[in-house]
């Protein structure tokens, strides 16, 4: 693909949108209706960048191309996509998604792109903005749509109170219906390669399936009345609910981690919490500084376990650089971290 780059001075470049009504039956939100008004660009000039770069109708040599919010959307739109997708991921890995701001060559990623995936539930409270930004036709598909949603604590800090926690993938089991919904949309772009999208949602979802199950065999051997979670950031709350943790702590697990800190009294409540819960171990997690937990972890005398993952996926080569090894990964963690197998030092994430 040619790209031709066109540079106007400052306010020569003026957008008017006007965005579609949202929904149909897929639950995504169309921006068929924004078309950027192109000031002091001539109407040649203008053609030459629409015939070299394609727009995102339609697959092109390199495939359809779209983007996706995060690596662990990415993820699982390249499983379902495969060679027939070309994806663009805006946050990084290790990165957080709460505190990114885009890129002009994210925006650029947008405008070309057919389909825009994000987790929704305001977790990508920057992204609206982005797409209005980068015009182009690309539809958004909001992957957390169709899923149970589960509220916030009463004093979390949260994206939204009326949307729910955004946290959809930490289980296996929403995976599998945020990998039917990629499918949807793929196969509406891109009706030639319908069925290879849907016979790879199939093959994938069958690896999630079997993914949950090793999860819960994993956590087997945590007994019930031990399955307390304590982490630096509130992302564990569908876990929590699938295989009967509870998560404690509630001002120190914000659930947007650009949330304040937790005053000298609400550090003073969690050490006694944790004190008092018995609990081994606590963790950080990959997206969160873990600053706070150390502090926390040297005067409770807890172990801090190994780094969860949970907003993105680990870098390239570790145990969490896939979705599938996110899920399992952090399983392994936690059954460690909370049976005493896992010795790491107080105060400590290593």
């Amino acid at each position: 693909m040619r790209v031709i780059l066109i540079i106007v001075p400052a306010g020569a470049l003026v957008r008017a949108h006007q965005l579609a009504a949202s929904g149909n039956q897929t639950e995504r939100r169309h921006s068929m209706n924004r078309r950027p008004l192109l000031i002091a660009i001539s109407t040649v000039a203008v053609a030459a960048v629409v015939a070299a770069c394609g727009g995102g109708d339609a697959a092109s040599e390199d495939g359809l191309p779209v983007v996706a919010s995060t690596t662990v959307v990415a993820d699982i739109v390249e499983n379902v996509g495969g060679q027939d997708v070309e994806v663009t991921t805006l946050v990084g890995r290790e990165s957080d998604a709460h505190t990114f701001e885009p890129e002009p060559s994210d925006l650029e990623a947008i405008s070309q792109a057919a389909l825009v995936f994000e987790v929704g539930r305001g977790f990508e409270e920057w992204l609206d903005a982005a797409v209005d930004a980068a015009g182009g036709d690309a539809d958004v598909v909001t992957l957390s749509q169709g899923i149970e949603p589960l509220a916030f604590e009463e004093d979390a800090k949260a994206h939204s109170d009326e949307e729910g926690d955004p946290h959809v993938w930490m289980t296996a089991a929403n995976g599998i219906a945020i990998t039917e919904s990629v499918a949807v949309a793929l196969a509406e772009a891109d009706p030639d390669n319908a069925d290879v999208y849907a016979e790879r949602a199939d093959a994938y979802s069958a690896q999630l399936e079997a993914a949950r199950d090793e999860v819960a065999a994993t956590l087997d051997a945590i007994p019930r009345e031990d399955r307390i979670l304590f982490t630096n950031h509130d992302a564990f709350g569908y876990f929590a609910e699938e295989h009967g943790f509870e998560v404690l702590g509630s001002a120190l697990n914000s659930l947007t981690t650009e949330g304040a800190d937790p005053s000298a009294a609400d550090v003073a409540s969690i050490v006694e919490e944790i004190q008092a819960s018995g609990v081994p171990a606590i963790f950080p997690e990959n997206t969160a500084s873990p600053e706070l937990l150390d502090t926390i972890a040297r005067e409770t005398s807890v172990a801090v376990g190994s780094e969860l993952a949970t907003g993105a996926l680990g870098e390239a080569g570790s145990d969490a650089d896939t979705y599938l090894g996110l899920l399992q990964s952090n399983a392994e963690a936690i059954a460690a971290g909370l049976t005493g197998k896992e010795a790491q030092s107080s105060g400590s994430s290593g």
